[in-house]
């Protein structure tokens, strides 16, 4: 079932209906009972609203809200085909308006209005009707090679992990009728750039996922849950189209997979406390596991220090993941301010230096003019620092031109034995992506 991508939102005195232009089911919302229903497309309305999605439905203190898209900018395509929207304008629509409620109950639901309408109002929403903005290209691929492919909605492929909008569609997903109406939308940053290097013309794209699993702020929400997810976890996915070829690469990031935790105090840098001591192994190998079966084998690089307050979770973390009993995880630590301080960036080669088996023998997905798969990606290299930020961005960087180098050459973007550190052309587009 495809997703409609013009809709009509009709607010009557009993029901809000939403319309998809030749949709045979409409989405009914009753507002006296709350119930969510397909029915039979109304006629006969005439004060419609043109919309451009449906983002969910939403339970606050005084009552529930339809959460529409009425406004989209076009960020560009990253197949060559399908448009890439970003979410820029929205509208909650409430299923009554409550006039006994007391103050303090309507204070609090302007209170949860505010906070989700700073949320929404964020420019990182992204979506597609057409392309599936959660998946890599590779694992659009695999999924396109799939016997249930075609019977599958929009809303049943996606990774729904990479869906901010799940829980806000679950009232919608049950009822497969609706499925038309459920618009996956992801959460994190999308760029694309057409490029001109050595007379080719390309188009570059940088697009990071964020997982919604465990999510919160800075300092509030670290380490690992007790399924194994992490907070701050980003699958960072760098593409090159040319020429009718395609190239993709993947690599991730997230916060150190243990039971830890950093709250906010009046320090510069709080102190981390760990939590479950007993189980820190057991929580690690639940998210190792996971992330191998997802990616393939991981190469995790820890960048934090091996001193003052980040010393303990590093030697905890270099004991439970260093042990050479593990399928498919290799671990390396590398203190990053002890090898960089001072303006020592060139100590970063020792790192590059370690891991470049990993980064050239996992490869990456490449799909020629023809369609023809010609290699694929086979693992990752997983980086984390205390915060998944500055010293992360740092390495994934270096990362990331190494793999275009090669991607480049093959592309017959750069011309064998020249690197993208030497194009700085280029390396300024990486800079601003």
């Amino acid at each position: 079932m495809a997703l409609y991508n013009e809709l009509t939102l009709y607010k009557e005195p009993d029901k809000i209906y939403v319309v998809g232009n030749g949709a045979p089911k409409a989405l009914s919302i009753n507002r006296t009972t709350f119930e969510v229903s397909a029915s039979p497309c109304p006629t006969g309305l005439t004060t419609g609203q043109s919309i451009e999605g449906v983002v969910g439905i939403i339970s606050l203190p005084l009552t529930q809200y339809l959460i529409v898209i009425t406004e989209k900018v076009d960020l560009g395509s990253i197949d060559g085909v399908s448009s890439i929207w970003k979410m820029t304008k929205f509208e909650l629509v409430p299923f009554h308006e409550s006039r006994n409620a007391t103050a303090d109950l309507v204070q609090l639901n302007n209170k949860y209005l505010d906070l989700l309408h700073k949320t929404l109002s964020l420019p990182t929403f992204f979506f597609s009707y057409t392309y599936d903005v959660s998946l890599s290209v590779q694992a659009a691929h695999d999924q396109r090679q799939s016997d249930h492919h075609k019977a599958m909605s929009a809303i049943e492929r996606t990774d729904e992990r990479f869906v901010w909008n799940k829980y806000l569609l679950k009232d919608l997903e049950c009822d497969r009728d609706l499925h038309g109406y459920c618009l996956p939308i992801a959460y994190g940053v999308l760029s694309i750039t057409t490029c001109s290097l050595n007379g080719k013309t390309f188009e570059y794209v940088l697009v990071s996922r964020r997982n919604w699993h465990r999510m919160g702020v800075r300092y509030f929400v670290r380490g690992a849950d007790d399924t194994g997810d992490v907070a701050n976890f980003v699958e960072t996915e760098q593409i090159v189209r040319c020429d009718g070829n395609i190239a993709s690469h993947v690599n991730t990031r997230g916060s150190i997979p243990l039971y830890w935790s950093q709250r906010s105090d009046i320090t510069y840098k709080p102190y981390i406390t760990f939590h479950s001591q007993n189980k820190q192994k057991e929580v690690f190998m639940k998210h190792m596991e996971r992330q191998v079966a997802l990616y393939g084998p991981n190469t995790m690089v820890s960048l934090i220090d091996d001193k003052g307050k980040e010393k303990d979770i590093c030697r905890s973390l270099t004991y439970i993941a260093g042990q050479k009993s593990y399928e498919g995880i290799r671990y390396i630590h590398f203190d990053f301010h002890k090898e960089c301080g001072k303006n020592k960036w060139h100590n970063l080669a020792k790192l590059m230096k370690e891991i470049e088996v990993d980064i050239d023998g996992n490869g990456y997905f490449f799909r020629d003019s023809r369609g023809e798969v010609q290699s694929r990606q086979s693992g990752v290299v997983r980086t984390n620092c205390i915060d998944c930020l500055d010293r992360t961005n740092v390495v994934q960087g270096l990362i990331a031109k190494r793999v275009l180098t090669h991607q480049f050459q093959r592309l017959g973007i750069l011309p064998p034995g020249q690197e993208i550190h030497q194009t700085s052309q280029f390396e300024y587009v990486m800079s601003r992506a």
